[in-house]
């Protein structure tokens, strides 16, 4: 648990809602730790209402993974981004989804389930190959902590810092 949790409901209802309510949603940033070795990671909120699942970008810095975002909010809004699906945003790279499993969707989207109680949250994450075009879990694929599946980054916090 939070240890501040009527600080997070005061910036759910004063900040993070009324960003939905004239944006459609919000993107909450969520800064990495070196001693547990989790990178920063990036997720919607507002997609959920729409039957949509919420879209999560890890091991980039906050401020792409929001740009990147902004392109797949729009995209995913008239066309669902779907488990496996090849996604060109228009950047130089394509990214692929990817399901995220109900436990680390628990762990990780925090300030959604503060938004949105009563409402199973559904994720994909969007994935980005290395130099090569490999994606993280193909053969060869040559990245470091930022190839991080929701399922790790979710292990990664979880941890105790040393």
């Amino acid at each position: 648990m939070h240890p501040f949790p009527d600080r997070i409901d005061t910036f759910v209802e004063t900040e993070v809602k009324p960003l939905i309510a004239k944006h459609g949603w919000y993107a909450q940033g969520v800064f990495g730790t070196a001693a547990r070795r989790a990178p920063s990671f990036v997720y919607t909120i507002g997609m959920t209402p729409a039957g949509l699942p919420e879209l999560l970008i890890v091991g980039l810095p906050i401020a792409l993974a929001h740009q990147i975002l902004s392109c797949a909010v729009h995209m995913h809004t008239g066309t669902e981004i779907t488990d496996g699906d090849e996604v060109d945003l228009g950047f130089s790279v394509k990214f692929r989804a990817a399901t995220v499993a109900p436990l680390p969707v628990a762990r990780l989207f925090g300030i959604a389930h503060r938004v949105y109680p009563a409402q199973v949250i559904s994720a994909i994450q969007l994935m980005f190959p290395d130099e090569h075009g490999r994606f993280p879990g193909e053969d060869g694929c040559e990245f470091n902590d930022r190839s991080f599946t929701a399922d790790e980054l979710a292990a990664e916090h979880e941890k105790k810092a040393p």
